[in-house]
C-alpha cells in the first residue's frame, strides 16, 4: 500500500477551499500559553526500580487563526514539551523488571509490545531532560467539519473520555509522569503518539461528533510516546499504515443538571520487524469509555484492549475507574486501575485517594496517597507469579502553573 508523502498531506489542506487565497496575512489572532508542572513523591525505591523525588514538564502551546468571507476558520496549532520522568519509564514504556533476562537467550530477539512499549529483557533504560514538538499543525473548520495535517495525536487520543481524576500528570491511569516508574495501566488509544498526520471530523450534532486519522509513518518521538525508542536486545515495532476511527458524546441534560461525556474508538496498521517476522501480527487497539458529571460529582471508567502487534499471547488491557466530589473549595477523588501485559506476563494495579485545589488563578495544588504495584508472571505462564514483588505507595504533590 502506498503512503502519501508530507507534501501531498499539506497539499491536501490548501486545496480544501478556494477562499484560503484570500488575504492570507490579515485578520490573524493570536494566542498562547506557558504551562509547568512539578511532581514530588515520597515513593520508595522497590527491587524493581528506583524510584524518582522530583519529577516535572514545562509546555508552550500556541494559536493562530483567521475566520475566512465564508465564516470558515483556518489556523495553526503548536504545543512543545520538555520533560524530566523517571528515567527508566520515560514516555510509560521501559523495562519493567531490570534482571539479566537475556542472559544465555536464543532464538529471534523479545518484542517490545507495539502498543504498551512493554518489555522484561534488555539494560534499564536512562533517559535524561527529554524535549519535542508535540504539535505543529494546520487546519481548515468549517460547516462540513475540521480537516488537519501535521504532527499531533490522532483522533481516538483526542476524543477519549474516561474516569475523572484529581491529577493530571502524576495519575493512577495513563501517566504522563510516574515517579516510581511501576505505573503501566493505559486507558487512552494513543497508537500514533505525535507521527505525522491527515484528521477529519466532523461537526458536533445533537452532541456527537466523529472523526478519523490516517497516519503513514508512526516514527516520531514524543514525550509521552516515543515511537522511536529502542535498547540493546530488544526488537522495537515498526509502525506504519495507521487509520483510527473514534466517536465522542457531549451531551447536556439540563433538567437532571447532568453531562454525559461517552466515547468510543479502534485503531489499526501494519507491524513490521526485520528479525521478528513470524510473531508479529497487524496491531489493533480499541477503547470506551465514558463519565457523569453531575453539579458537584463526577463518575466514570474506561477500558482499553489491544493485541500489542504480537501474534500469540501478546494482549494488552487496561481499565480504571474513578470519581469526583467539590467540596467547598477542594475537589476530592479517587481512582483505581487495572493492566495486564500477555507479552512480558506482567499484572498492574494502581489506586490513589487525595484532593485538589485552586491556590491562585495560575496555580492548582493536588496532594494526595498513591499506590503502585506490579507482579510478574513466569514467562511461560502469565498465572505462575514469580516471586514476592513489594508494591512502591507514597504521597505525591503535584503543583500545576499556567500563564
Amino acid at each position: 500500500m502506498r503512503t502519501p508523502s508530507s507534501l501531498a498531506i499539506f497539499a491536501s489542506i490548501g486545496f480544501a477551499s478556494p477562499a484560503l487565497a484570500q488575504g492570507l496575512t490579515e485578520g490573524w489572532e493570536f494566542d498562547g500559553r506557558v504551562q509547568a508542572v512539578i511532581v514530588a513523591s515520597t515513593f520508595d525505591d522497590t527491587e524493581r526500580l528506583p524510584a524518582e523525588s522530583l519529577l516535572g514538564e514545562v509546555s508552550l502551546r500556541a494559536t493562530a487563526e483567521k475566520t475566512l468571507q465564508n465564516s470558515a476558520e483556518i489556523g495553526v496549532r503548536f504545543e512543545a514539551k520538555a520533560q524530566q520522568d523517571n528515567p527508566a519509564r520515560a514516555g510509560f514504556s521501559g523495562n519493567i523488571e531490570p534482571f539479566g533476562k537475556l542472559a544465555g537467550r536464543t532464538g529471534p530477539l523479545p518484542l517490545r509490545g507495539a502498543f504498551s512499549g512493554l518489555t522484561r529483557y534488555g539494560p534499564i533504560e536512562d533517559a535524561s531532560l527529554s524535549g519535542a514538538i508535540e504539535t505543529a499543525q494546520i487546519y481548515i473548520d468549517g460547516g462540513y467539519g475540521q480537516l488537519s495535517a501535521g504532527l499531533g495525536r490522532g483522533i481516538a487520543a483526542r476524543f477519549h473520555e474516561g474516569a475523572p481524576g484529581i491529577f493530571t500528570h502524576a495519575s493512577a491511569a495513563n501517566p504522563k509522569l510516574d515517579p516510581a516508574g511501576l505505573n503501566i495501566v493505559r486507558t487512552e488509544n494513543d497508537l500514533t503518539g505525535p507521527a505525522l498526520k491527515l484528521t477529519y471530523q466532523t461537526p458536533r450534532i445533537l452532541g456527537v461528533r466523529a472523526g478519523i486519522s490516517f497516519t503513514p509513518e508512526a516514527d516520531m518521538a514524543g514525550v509521552d510516546r516515543d515511537l522511536r525508542r529502542s535498547v540493546v536486545g530488544v526488537e522495537t515495532p515498526e509502525l506504519s499504515n495507521i487509520i483510527e476511527g473514534a466517536v465522542q458524546l457531549s451531551r447536556k441534560i439540563t433538567s437532571q443538571d447532568l453531562r454525559i461525556r461517552a466515547s468510543g474508538s479502534y485503531a489499526a496498521g501494519d507491524v513490521s520487524n526485520a528479525n521478528a517476522a513470524s510473531l508479529i501480527d497487524d496491531v489493533e487497539v480499541w477503547t470506551i469509555g465514558s463519565e457523569l458529571e453531575f453539579e458537584s460529582f463526577s463518575i466514570g471508567a474506561d477500558y482499553l484492549w489491544s493485541n500489542n502487534g504480537i501474534q500469540m499471547d501478546g494482549d494488552y488491557s487496561a481499565w480504571s475507574i474513578g470519581a469526583t466530589s467539590d467540596v467547598r473549595d477542594w475537589t476530592l477523588g479517587v481512582r483505581y486501575g487495572e493492566s495486564e501485559d500477555e507479552n512480558v506476563r506482567s499484572r498492574g494495579k494502581n489506586w490513589s485517594i487525595g484532593g485538589a485545589t485552586k491556590i491562585s488563578q495560575s496555580a492548582k495544588i493536588s496532594i494526595g496517597y498513591q499506590v503502585q504495584d506490579v507482579k510478574f508472571g513466569e514467562l511461560t505462564n502469565l498465572n505462575a507469579i514469580s516471586g514476592a514483588i513489594s508494591p512502591s505507595e507514597g504521597v505525591v504533590v503535584e503543583i500545576t502553573l499556567s500563564r
